[in-house]
């Protein structure tokens, strides 16, 4: 329940991801999440758009290895060597500050990007590892609400949700919902 996208899909890069349907048009917001397990390989953050659930078309992400490592990748290139470890409940956040993207681990800033985000931002994200999950999603700041979704297996997916994330893999629905208004829910749009 809450915020939470799960893979099914099999391991590797570019079969499962999700994007948010609410774009930040300007000013300040972000993504953060809480990290559910170390082992398995992720990224999310911000872009400015999405061909694919590729990691290299997220413009500006957290990479979580699947041994416990973590690292800065800005349109499928790594911007930093380990920034360290990180453990089970921590934190982390991308986030856009008077126009400068920057990376946080439980509130301390790890990285300042030298790269300019182009609005309007969305989050996006790429699994790699079956089982790996984004969890306690939160998007907030400028003109996002607070968004959920709230995922299972056994349905397929629509093409389109109006509000929160979009999944675009094989991953199922439960209920949607924006601003506390739920917006889609057991395979039905509201």
């Amino acid at each position: 329940s809450g915020n939470d996208l799960t893979k099914t899909a099999s391991t590797g890069w570019g079969n499962a991801g999700a994007i948010s349907a609410q774009q930040l048009a300007s000013g300040d917001g972000y993504v953060e999440i809480t990290v559910s397990e170390i082992n398995k390989g992720r990224m999310f953050g911000l872009s400015s758009g999405d061909t694919d659930q590729g990691y290299a078309d997220i413009d500006f992400a957290f990479y979580m290895h699947d041994a416990s490592a973590f690292y800065v990748y800005e349109g499928g290139t790594a911007r930093t060597a380990s920034l360290g470890t990180y453990v089970t409940g921590d934190t982390l956040k991308v986030a856009i500050e008077s126009g400068v993207v920057k990376y946080y681990q439980n509130d301390t800033l790890l990285y300042t990007s030298l790269v300019t985000p182009t609005y309007p931002i969305l989050v996006d994200t790429a699994l790699s590892t079956i089982g790996a999950t984004i969890t306690d999603a939160v998007v907030d700041g400028g003109a996002w609400a607070r968004a959920s979704i709230e995922l299972a297996t056994g349905d397929s997916i629509p093409t389109a949700v109006p509000g929160g994330l979009l999944p675009q893999s094989t991953v199922d629905v439960l209920r949607v919902t924006y601003d506390d208004r739920e917006l889609y829910a057991l395979g039905s749009a509201q």
